[in-house]
């Protein structure tokens, strides 16, 4: 059975030309071009207009199923998390709600939004290097 991880973030604005140009090229930073061991989906680029006030954007992205290889679930929800994270950076004033299921993702000054149940050290180590 599959897992999303699921997004939201509200502001009372709408998002700017140039905060979708940046929210945009972030996610394409963390798009996954090879598949070859990649199960999981990819985020989306929004389609700003179907947005409706408060919310600014919204989406989720499957978790590939692993069976022989828990920490590959693990690695992929942290790349998202890193994505979303770096989303957050880069636009002001949202307010979010991201959740794995059924669990609620909090957010870490160190890391940015993280499951509660993986540790810092873990987190940072598994930092996807995208650039």
């Amino acid at each position: 059975m599959s897992i999303s991880l699921y997004y939201i973030g509200e502001r009372e604005r709408r998002l700017s030309l140039e905060e979708m140009n940046r929210i945009n090229s972030i996610i394409e930073k963390y798009r996954v071009k090879n598949n070859d061991y990649w199960e999981g989906g990819n985020i989306s680029i929004p389609d700003y207009t179907e947005f409706k006030a408060p919310v600014v954007i919204e989406g989720s992205v499957e978790i590939g199923e692993y069976p022989d290889d828990y920490e590959m679930e693990i690695e992929e929800v942290v790349r998202w998390c890193y994505c979303l994270t770096d989303i957050a950076k880069a636009v002001d004033n949202i307010t979010w709600n991201v959740v794995l299921g059924d669990e609620e993702l909090i957010y870490d000054d160190t890391v940015g939004f993280k499951l509660k149940k993986i540790p810092v050290k873990l987190h940072l180590y598994l930092k996807p290097d995208i650039d």
